[in-house]
């Protein structure tokens, strides 16, 4: 058995803990509004918003073993900081969120293969035709489009210069994959899920999403850990949040940094 096949072992049997990373600021806000907002993001789930369909929205959260420094590099930057990791314990909360409802992420790529192989009579194995179209397709593809001034989808149509280069350069070798003849919207329909497949397949392994416009929280399956060492902070800011924080103490996880950044503020009321 593997390293990763040991984690995912004990992730399987132990509690559930997921995470879910926020900004400090966003974080107090949550608390006092009672939910975790949820977002649309790719997903074969719609909804009618407005009359057109729509992802539905949800929250991600990531597994323990997927919360390395490689994978928070992803979605923490400066304009996106995660000061705080939202603890959820998913036993728990289905217990008390009515028809609450995890879906792995990475199910993702397997309806986008499912839906492509259904739609276009594709026979053979999706796993290498998706491979070889993504190796030998998808370059071509994006190539054509930036030659093209290429700057958004509309532009596929409107485009004809765009329209007759991929016409030309890249359907031809997708024909040849998939073993046959497309018109121009179902070729370029059939990339564009291609894309969305290779977006989904391999960096967001290890992440669930909570299915719902928000969700709730409650004390009882929810914490706040303060992820970060915020002491360098101005002064004015960190007295605003270190208030607010002590206000919603029994929310937090009393680690480390949430002492030191405490601590901090008795020392200078002592001055």
């Amino acid at each position: 058995m593997t390293i990763k096949e040991l984690v995912e072992l004990n992730e399987a049997i132990a509690p559930r803990k997921l995470y879910h990373y926020t900004s400090l600021i966003n974080a107090l806000n949550i608390i006092d509004s009672g939910k975790i907002g949820g977002t649309r993001h790719y997903d074969r789930e719609t909804e009618k918003v407005d009359g057109m369909d729509m992802p539905k929205k949800g929250v991600s959260f990531v597994r323990p073993s997927m919360a390395n420094n490689d994978n928070l590099k992803r979605i923490t930057t400066k304009e996106h900081p995660r000061e705080v990791r939202i603890i959820l314990d998913a036993a728990k909360a289905s217990d008390k969120i009515r028809n609450f409802r995890l879906k792995k992420i990475n199910e993702q790529p397997i309806e986008i293969m499912d839906t492509l192989k259904k739609e276009y009579g594709i026979k053979g194995n999706m796993n290498k035709i998706m491979d070889n179209v993504i190796k030998n397709v998808l370059p071509i593809f994006n190539s054509v489009k930036k030659k093209n001034g290429y700057k958004r989808p509309y532009d596929l149509s409107s485009n004809e210069k765009l329209r007759s280069d991929i016409t030309k350069l890249v359907i031809p070798k997708l024909e040849k994959i998939l073993n046959r003849k497309l018109e121009y919207n179902r070729a370029v329909v059939f990339l564009k899920n291609v894309e969305d497949y290779k977006k989904w397949n391999t960096p967001r392994e290890g992440e669930e999403r909570f299915m719902g416009k928000d969700m709730p929280i409650n004390k009882s399956y929810v914490k706040f850990e303060l992820v970060n060492d915020i002491t360098n902070w101005p002064e004015r800011r960190k007295d605003l949040y270190r208030e607010e924080i002590k206000d919603k103490l029994d929310w937090w996880v009393m680690n480390d940094n949430l002492k030191k950044f405490l601590n901090e503020g008795k020392k200078n009321d002592n001055k």
